[in-house]
């Protein structure tokens, strides 16, 4: 088991101190909201996947970077239904069809999303941006 994620009540609203920095989870636009958080679990767990496949696969890049994006259920108090985490990379000598291959293995790999299976759909895809 891990160690308790520590979750206080403040002004600002709720805090939760992580090792990099204090993270304020609010929905009133003081903070994150909770399902930023999840948005950025998801695509944050999928990212650091990604970057080590490429690395493994000895895919050479310059940048990576990504967006996410979710759709939400208003009936559903707003249940997150899916995620879409689009990839940006830019290098040379980049094989669009050795990175769809690499962004394949994300899912199985990344255990946030591992954990929604089921719950929440989540898609991927990747972009080559030229340098």
């Amino acid at each position: 088991m891990s160690e308790p994620l520590k979750i206080k009540l403040t002004e600002q609203g709720f805090e939760t101190e992580l090792p990099a920095e204090t993270i304020i989870i609010d929905n009133k636009g003081n903070g994150h909201s909770p399902s930023d958080l999840m948005i950025a679990s998801l695509a944050g767990c999928s990212a650091l996947v990604f970057r080590n496949i490429l690395s493994k696969k000895r895919m050479a890049y310059t940048d990576l970077w990504l967006e996410a994006t979710a759709e939400k259920v208003p009936e559903e108090a707003n249940r997150i239904s899916a995620v879409h985490i689009h990839f940006k990379i830019t290098g040379t000598d980049l094989d669009a069809t050795s990175l769809d291959k690499a962004l394949k293995l994300v899912p199985k790999h990344c255990s946030m999303a591992r954990s929604v299976e089921g719950s929440i759909e989540i898609t991927e895809s990747v972009e080559i941006i030229s340098e």
